[in-house]
């Protein structure tokens, strides 16, 4: 465990998350994620293999590079949060600040940066 009032600022660059629109799916039992968004979490998952979570607050500041603008930008936020969840900090409850900004870009990414709070 790191604490977050000790430790330095992560800094990653991931693909764009599937948007919260398509997060979920019906099932038969009720809701379920999405495989996109099962597919998505292991992707961050593999990418951040090795990160040790934040404890503490934090803040997250996330630059969504992208080629067109489709979406909005708060579509994004749950499912990256989510997926990062576990890996640079222990539980969402811990961001305390968030700032989502969006960029042109030649490719869709997403920047995260993690400090602390």
């Amino acid at each position: 465990m790191v604490d977050a009032r000790r430790a330095s600022t992560l800094a990653y660059t991931l693909p764009t998350p599937p948007s919260v629109n398509h997060y979920y799916q019906r099932t038969r039992r009720g809701v379920a994620l999405s495989a996109d968004a099962r597919a998505y979490r292991d992707a961050v998952a593999a990418l951040l293999l090795g990160a040790e979570p934040m404890a503490g607050d934090v803040s997250v500041s996330v630059v969504w590079r992208r080629r067109r603008r489709l979406g909005d930008v708060d579509n994004i936020v749950k499912p990256l949060l989510d997926a990062l969840e576990g890996r640079l900090f222990y539980d969402d409850k811990q961001v305390v600040m968030l700032c989502v900004r969006v960029e042109r870009a030649r490719e869709d990414c997403v920047r995260v940066v993690v400090a602390p709070a």
